[in-house]
């Protein structure tokens, strides 16, 4: 009889101990599983342009149309490619953004002093550095003094896909007939996420 109560015994802790074992890995399980940080979001790599807006609203090539986007302006009227309009930011000490963007270049004089406008391709290298309390971009050594026509003003995150950089241009207006000093927003999107 004595026998048959240590079997007994025996059995109820083995039960017990496997049941501890199982409850433990249970619980270590789940709790590696409820990690409540979310993993950093990388800014880096290449943006593609989406959208070029201008503060006010021009006729930014002789067609009558009076409106802030630039881009789509360019796009139609002189079948410019924006494919190659792209922005790459690089990690360094400090980081690295490579932009480009386009500026108005005057061509020629046509007959009854209209001016002939193409918009061209212009590199920006800057050194940056982001804010860690807010989403803008402090620049470190700006490619020529921010207050000059055709600098880089700004950058900013809008989003983890998105980044909006403000350059104050010099635009050639046909509504009024002369050229306008204005900020220009160049919106660029993550290519690949």
């Amino acid at each position: 009889m004595l026998k048959r109560k240590e079997k007994i015994m025996f059995e109820i802790k083995s039960s017990l101990r496997l049941s501890t074992l199982i409850l433990m890995i249970a619980i270590f399980t789940f709790s590696c599983d409820k990690d409540s940080e979310q993993p950093p979001v990388s800014i880096y790599g290449i943006y593609v342009l989406t959208e070029i807006e201008t503060e006010g609203q021009y006729d930014f090539l002789n067609t009558g149309v009076v409106s802030s986007d630039l881009k789509k302006q360019v796009e139609v009227e002189q079948s410019f490619n924006f494919n190659s309009i792209l922005l790459t930011l690089n990690a360094g000490s400090p980081d690295i953004a490579n932009m480009v963007i386009i500026e108005a270049g005057l061509l020629t004089t046509l007959p009854g002093n209209i001016p002939l406008i193409r918009y061209n391709n212009v590199s920006k290298l800057l050194n940056i550095e982001k804010q860690a309390d807010n989403k803008t971009f402090t620049i470190v050594t700006p490619n020529a003094a921010t207050e000059q026509v055709g600098a880089v003003q700004e950058m900013e995150m809008v989003n983890q896909f998105q980044i909006k950089v403000m350059v104050p241009q010099r635009i050639y207006d046909f509504n009024t007939e002369a050229w306008v000093n204005t900020t220009v927003a160049y919106t660029f999107n993550r290519l690949y996420v």
